[in-house]
């Protein structure tokens, strides 16, 4: 019997370091541990698989497990190499082999590792955008791929002005894609280059360094501008002619073709051009011509006063407006006199006088000039000069005043040599004046007449001018009123002066109309005035004026009606005389009784008018009372006499009559000759109460008989008479009258 001893072995499981960034600090030793719970000792031997090339180190190679013991094997992996595929190969086994075991099979523990970091590559390694319009932008888009296992911040750093890129900045996922894109915005048309740069981030692991940076080129294409000359002077060009053309060229210098147009500055411009636009390809010029139109006959010399700008635009980008300055100056004489007229005023008689005249040329071109008077009073001094350009020519106008008195007149003209350059029109010729003096006396009118004013009032104030027509000044005498003339005189001015050209009012006011006054009164006058002329006599002015009114007078001036029947009338006539000359409005006005009635009228100046006063008594009673004379719408001149405010008047009423005939005529119409027409009836009718008595009377008493002649009538009763036309003798005038008036007379005491 015996106890047997052996041992057993026990390996702790497979190590695995993870994933390691490339480049990166080696992952931390791990430990395999042999253990024995056997009761006997066995020895082991440890070995890689990967041998020398492993990527991992271990410590110890051999030992001893004691019997229920066990030992420990260290295992340190190498660092990840900075440049490393992904995950890359960095697995390995650790292979144990035991001795002194019933079993001494191998035992392995796998050993496991892998590489961590981005791969980033991209799609393209350079971008070539050729040409590009300068002022446009090109794109063209490119990809970041990341074949690692890690994401990475990625910067993209350009270089080249005229190049971009967006985004600036991206990260990238592991095994993802991310897009940029790439610009080109040429500013002119030189070649650029530039590029796009891929930097990592703060923190970032690559396991394949970054790739190059990625190369830009582009050009740019545009037209280039440049012209021979920026301005063109015609020079002086004499008004009324035209200027040479004149040429300047455009030139591309670009690389690209340009199209240009031109305007002129002016609407109305002094030129023409041509071409006035065109296509002009690369490296290519064009000449175009400017033409001045004719400056005109009447024009400025001012300095450039026909120039124009002409501006030149192109399509080319970045180009700004081209302006060719285009000068022309008109060249002739501006002539004008200083001044304009020429006043000698008054000499005398015999005498000369000397003024100058300047022709001044404010023109730039000097012209011979040639002077002239068309009045043999002014003569000139020299007759011909030379107005210089920007200067003056002078000459001496002399007047030589003739022995007769008066006023003279005449031109001073200019005139200039043919083919002489002029920008305005020969100036009009001085306008030249001069006097003889002595003065000369009129006067307007020569009467006043101040009309019909009416009494009580003042006629409006006349005047007399007086003028003077001469060259010389005057006085009038102090003004003389004949005498008791009614009239007050003014003078102005108050100095008597009537000067050379001037005037002078006399103001004659009449006074006031007296009242009472005659009509038409006598108010003229006569008015004197004497002036200093010699020679000249005192001048009369009559003074004429008349009162115009009413001047009235009334017959009767009492009115005494006697006995008159109740409720019948009877008149008076009267009569209103106007020895004034102004018509009025007369009326006779009963104070206090109403039985007395007047009849109202206009009586016209120099004339009469007759009027009725009546009574019609109401009553048989006894009437008095009085009346008034008014007149209106007039102006007396005299009052009206007294003895018309108050007149008497007078009157009875009787008994009223009832005796009445019917009709009051008869009309026996047109009646052959040799004929005799029908009686008529007349009825005589008595309304008292007792009976009447009547005879009848014919006028004439040869046309007509009346039968019976004479009669009584009926207290209350009636009586008809015949009335009978007596034959039409032959011969008689055609359409002869035979009237005639029948009058019945009663004994009635009332009729």
């Amino acid at each position: 019997t015996g106890n047997g001893s052996i041992g057993s072995i026990g390996v702790s499981g497979d190590l695995d370091f993870g994933s390691n960034d490339c480049g990166g600090t080696a992952a931390a030793a791990q430990t395999v541990t042999i253990s024995n719970p056997g009761n006997a000792a066995f020895t082991f031997e440890a070995a890689l698989a990967g041998g020398a090339a492993s990527p991992y180190t271990f410590s110890p190679a051999s030992g001893t497990v004691p019997a229920q013991g066990s030992v420990s094997i260290t295992v340190t992996p190498k660092a990840i190499p900075a440049v490393s595929p992904v995950p890359g190969t960095y697995g390995d086994s650790l292979v144990i082999t035991p001795s002194g075991l019933a079993d001494n099979s191998p035992k392995t523990v796998a050993l496991t590792q892998s590489a961590r970091g981005a791969i980033i590559t991209t799609s393209k390694a350079s971008v070539p955008f050729g040409l590009v319009t300068v002022g446009k932008t090109s794109n063209s888009d490119f990809t970041l791929v990341n074949a690692g296992n890690a994401p990475i911040d990625l910067t993209l750093a350009l270089t080249g002005a005229a190049f971009g890129v967006t985004p600036a900045s991206v990260t990238v996922a592991p095994g993802a894609n991310q897009s940029a894109t790439a610009s080109f915005s040429p500013q002119d048309i030189s070649p650029q280059q530039g590029s796009i740069a891929l930097q990592a981030g703060a923190g970032a692991v690559l396991c394949q360094p970054l790739p190059s940076a990625l190369q830009l080129s582009g050009q740019g294409q545009n037209g280039g501008v440049s012209f021979n000359t920026t301005s063109l002077d015609f020079g002086q060009v004499n008004c009324g002619a035209t200027g040479t053309a004149r040429t300047f060229v455009l030139t591309n210098s670009g690389n690209a073709p340009l199209t240009w147009s031109g305007t002129l500055g002016n609407q109305n411009s002094p030129y023409t051009f041509s071409p006035t636009t065109s296509t002009v390809a690369a490296g290519d010029s064009v000449t175009i011509t400017v033409t001045p139109k004719a400056i005109p006959a009447t024009s400025s010399t001012a300095d450039n006063a026909f120039g124009d700008e002409l501006t030149i635009l192109t399509d080319v980008v970045g180009d700004q407006a081209h302006v060719i300055s285009l000068k022309e100056t008109a060249r002739g004489a501006v002539l004008a006199f200083q001044p304009a007229t020429l006043g000698f005023g008054s000499i005398a008689a015999g005498t000369t006088s000397q003024k100058a005249v300047q022709l001044v040329n404010s023109g730039n071109a000097g012209v011979g000039v040639t002077y002239s008077s068309t009045s043999a009073a002014f003569t000139t001094s020299p007759t011909s000069g030379t107005a210089p350009a920007g200067g003056a020519s002078t000459v001496n106008v002399t007047f030589v005043a003739p022995a007769a008195p008066g006023a003279q007149s005449g031109t001073v003209n200019v005139s200039v040599g043919v083919g002489e350059a002029l920008c305005a029109p020969v100036p009009a010729g001085v306008a030249v004046t001069g006097t003889s003096t002595t003065g000369q006396v009129g006067f307007s009118p020569s009467s006043l007449d101040f009309g019909q004013v009416l009494c009580g009032k003042q006629g409006a104030a006349q005047t007399i001018t007086f003028t003077n027509t001469g060259n010389a000044d005057y006085k009038i005498t102090a003004p003389v009123l004949s005498a008791s003339a009614p009239y007050t005189v003014a003078v102005s001015p108050a100095d008597l002066t009537v000067k050379a050209g001037g005037t002078l009012t006399v103001t004659v006011t009449p006074k006031a109309i007296p009242f009472p006054s005659p009509v038409p009164g006598s108010y003229g006058g006569t008015l004197t005035i004497g002036t200093t002329v010699a020679g000249d006599t005192a001048h009369e002015f009559p003074l004429t004026e008349s009162a115009q009114g009413a001047i009235l007078s009334l017959v009767p001036v009492a009115y005494g009606f006697g006995s008159v029947p109740v409720n019948s009338a009877k008149v008076i006539q009267y009569t209103v005389t106007n020895s004034g000359n102004l018509a009025a409005t007369v009326a006779i006005n009963n104070n206090n009784n109403a039985s007395f009635t007047f009849g109202g009228a206009t009586v016209n100046g120099g004339s009469s008018v007759q009027g009725n006063a009546q009574f019609l008594p109401t009553q048989a009673i006894t009437y008095n009372g009085t009346a008034t004379l008014v007149a209106s719408n007039t102006t007396l001149c005299q009052a009206l006499a007294t003895n018309t405010q108050a007149m008497a008047i007078s009157g009875t009423g009787t008994a009223t009559s009832v005796i009445t005939v019917a009709p009051a005529s008869l009309a026996f119409g047109a009646v052959g000759c040799g004929t005799t027409a029908d009686a008529k009836t007349v009825v005589i009718s008595n309304g008292s109460a007792s009976p009447v008595t009547f005879t009848t009377a014919l006028n004439f008493g040869t046309a007509y008989d009346i039968v019976p002649a004479t009669g009584s009538v009926p207290a209350n009763g009636t009586f008809a008479i015949q009335i009978k036309p007596k034959a039409i003798p032959v011969p008689s005038t055609p359409g002869a009258a035979y009237n005639d008036t029948l009058t019945i007379t009663t004994d009635d005491p009332q009729n």
